[in-house]
């Protein structure tokens, strides 16, 4: 449970900076970051090992930086998700997922 926590931390504050620096990734208002954030951590736990495992192959041929597109895409069903949060393109959805996985290797064990 609390590694789940910390990956909420890590997902809002990522959203927090997207929010603040990108143009391309636009949140409502500050709840919307909140929101998405446990969202994505639900995905994370629902979609994102099903994605895995149907994506070996490429991962395996990509010795793993496959593994940004599958995050880019449980990105992308959080987008589709949520009226408050909008991403304008696949490049927000893949830089979201490598600052997202940045801040995991830097703050989780």
């Amino acid at each position: 449970m609390k590694a789940w926590a910390g990956k909420f931390v890590i997902n809002a504050g990522v959203f927090f900076i997207l929010d603040y620096i990108s143009k391309g990734a636009i949140f409502d208002d500050r709840w919307a970051i909140i929101w998405a954030a446990l969202l994505l951590v639900v995905l994370n736990m629902i979609i994102k090992p099903v994605l895995k495992a149907l994506s070996l192959p490429l991962t395996c041929i990509t010795f793993g930086l496959f593994g940004f597109v599958v995050s880019a895409l449980v990105i992308g069903i959080m987008d589709r998700m949520m009226v408050s949060v909008h991403f304008e393109s696949f490049g927000q959805y893949l830089i979201a997922a490598v600052l997202i996985a940045a801040g995991d290797a830097l703050f989780i064990q």
